[in-house]
């Protein structure tokens, strides 16, 4: 992952926290292929489709006997709008999905994933890289 992405799962909206196989679904979520905002990309192995750009913003869906059993975001802040977001949160409210970030979990609300952003690392280094390197070093 590259610094300038922000990295989540999607996990079933009927999991918690607590969930020792939080990130993976036990049965496949209905729509889970309606990636319409995000072009399929070529993958490195049948085990996984690939939307978007991985050193960029793209949706993987993990596969185990050609069924989705994960799914995982990455958002490049230097590129993101609104737009994005927006469909970003329609595509996981529509697989009836909510947001796994650093063991949290949001539900897929503009607003939530939006704080989330602002608090990233991601975020810091795309608004000030060097501030973001030196506050490494303290």
């Amino acid at each position: 992952m590259a610094i300038w992405q922000l990295s989540f799962d999607v996990v079933d909206k009927n999991k918690d926290s607590n969930d020792e196989n939080i990130r993976s679904w036990d049965t496949e979520p209905g729509n889970v292929y309606d990636i319409t905002f995000l072009d399929k990309t070529k993958s490195w192995g049948k085990e996984c489709e690939l939307y978007g750009n991985p050193e960029k913003t793209c949706i993987k869906l993990t596969k185990e006997n050609d069924r989705v059993v994960g799914i995982g975001v990455k958002l490049d802040i230097r590129e993101l709008s609104e737009e994005l977001i927006e469909n970003v949160i329609k595509y996981i409210a529509g697989i009836d999905g909510k947001i796994f970030y650093k063991n949290e979990i949001l539900s897929p609300s503009i607003s939530e994933l939006k704080a989330k952003i602002v608090k990233s690392d991601a975020f810091r280094f795309c608004v000030n890289p060097r501030e973001f390197f030196e506050s490494l070093q303290k």
